[in-house]
């Protein structure tokens, strides 16, 4: 496993963890497939692979400082 797709599923366990978004396995690993995606839309497909609008998910900003903080 790449440093990228390791450090993108510490960040998916962690966003599950602390906010509850928990994708199934099979969109989990589609997702981390996913190696063009910027932190941006890295978050933004987690938020409408659950299912929520971007426009009205007040967790985005929360979810991306999440993200970034697995990038250090």
């Amino acid at each position: 496993m790449d440093n990228v797709k390791k450090q993108r599923g510490s960040f998916l366990s962690a966003a599950c963890n602390e906010f509850g978004y928990c994708l199934f396995p099979a969109d989990r690993e589609h997702l981390l497939d996913q190696k063009q995606l910027s932190a941006r839309q890295f978050v933004q497909a987690v938020i409408a692979i659950e299912g929520l609008d971007l426009q009205t998910c007040a967790h985005f900003p929360t979810l991306l400082a999440l993200y970034q903080k697995h990038f250090g």
